[in-house]
């Protein structure tokens, strides 16, 4: 085919053809992975960072009263005591909420 204004592309194994105008042009060159990726150390960053914050402050009641984070902990009668009733709908709710979605 000596037709210059269409190109052939290959997309996951299968060719897929582009015609092109005469003000148009296209460029096609092979993605490299690279083993490391900024975006990829933010994320992993500020995923440890949320869950060691998250123990942290989860153990507030736990802590020393002389402790400044003591000031955060929850009184002894806000903390909610879960029964095997709550944790087993609390799972089979979520379940429905993620079949749903």
């Amino acid at each position: 085919n000596n037709d210059t204004s269409a190109l052939s592309i290959l997309v996951f194994k299968v060719p897929v053809a582009v015609k092109l105008d005469a003000s148009q042009s296209a460029a096609v060159w092979e993605y490299y992975v690279s083993m490391w990726d900024w975006s990829e150390a933010v994320i992993w960053l500020i995923a440890v960072s949320l869950v060691a914050a998250g123990a942290y402050f989860a153990t507030t009641d736990i802590q020393p009263q002389s402790s400044m984070l003591a000031q955060l902990a929850p009184q002894a009668e806000e903390v909610l005591e879960i029964d095997n009733t709550f944790a087993f709908s609390f799972v089979a709710m979520g379940s429905v909420v993620l079949v749903m979605l």
